[in-house]
């Protein structure tokens, strides 16, 4: 079973701020939400800041991760130690505390779904996408997993143009209710950039946002995961269809849903929305 930790984040000077919650056993403080899980988009921060880990005991140690400006806890700097209910991490220009004693949790998915390539699809690197959804806090942690030859698989490194994310390696997400024709696509970049396209029905776009979810992505030789985390859902219940593109080192594409309803790949179908969620 994993932790929740629960994180109070407070302005120095403050005496009250938000909470975070995380179910997991560690948590990564960093600039930006691809390498990291607590995110403080400060120039005084690493992309990997430092991490919290909770031990089989349930003690929670902080460790700095060769941080550019160090870790301070207490305003002492600090390589590797307890960190206790009462201790402060400076992180930007924000104090992070730990609002309770990590408690144990059962935490079981909404689902596991595995993606089916469409037939027209003409990539090679990839050979398998499976997607497993969990509920935390109040929103979503969808994490796709993404197999096959990575030395293959083209994935962004840099920012790209948040309208046309894409157009590149991709995970997706799409949101409506029944009855409803408006409907919302979430895009999530292995570069660590999210968008939200809201469109009024079927192809026809209405919105665009550029979001802040909290995008962390691990890439090994033999599999991508990317991990989203936000309130992706505004009505309830949902059909939602969780879809990929994945482009080749050639530029070649395949298209990955839950189901293809038509001949030619189109992720924007209602009948690919086939994941209910109650």
């Amino acid at each position: 079973m994993p932790w929740r930790v629960t994180f109070e984040i407070v302005g120095r000077g403050e005496k009250q701020g938000d909470t975070q919650v995380f179910e997991q056993e560690e948590i990564v403080v960093g600039r930006t939400p691809r390498t990291a899980d607590l995110v403080f988009p400060r120039d005084n921060v690493s992309r990997r800041h430092c991490k919290f880990v909770v031990h089989e005991d349930g003690a929670v140690r902080i460790i700095d991760l060769q941080s550019s400006n160090g870790t301070w806890v207490n305003g002492m700097k600090v390589v590797d130690q307890v960190f206790e209910r009462g201790d402060e991490l400076m992180a930007g220009d924000r104090l992070v505390r730990l609002a309770k004693a990590p408690e144990r949790v059962e935490l079981e998915p909404l689902a596991r779904h595995e993606l089916v390539a469409h037939p027209q699809s003409k990539g090679r690197a990839v050979e398998r996408v499976h997607v497993v959804v969990s509920a935390v806090a109040g929103e979503l942690v969808v994490r796709y997993v993404v197999e096959g030859d990575m030395e293959r698989l083209a994935v962004p490194r840099r920012r790209l143009d948040p309208e046309r994310l894409w157009e590149h390696t991709c995970l997706e997400m799409f949101v409506g209710s029944h009855g409803v024709k408006d409907y919302a696509e979430w895009n999530f970049s292995p570069s660590g950039q999210s968008a939200r396209f809201t469109f009024s029905d079927y192809r026809e776009r209405v919105g665009h946002e550029v979001t802040e979810t909290r995008v962390r992505v691990e890439q090994g030789s033999d599999a991508l995961v990317l991990t989203a985390r936000g309130a992706f859902v505004d009505q309830m219940p949902a059909q939602l269809g969780l879809t990929a593109i994945t482009r080749d080192e050639n530029g070649a594409q395949s298209f990955w849903a839950l189901a293809h309803p038509s001949e030619r790949p189109d992720f924007h179908h209602r009948g690919g929305f086939a994941w209910e969620l109650r």
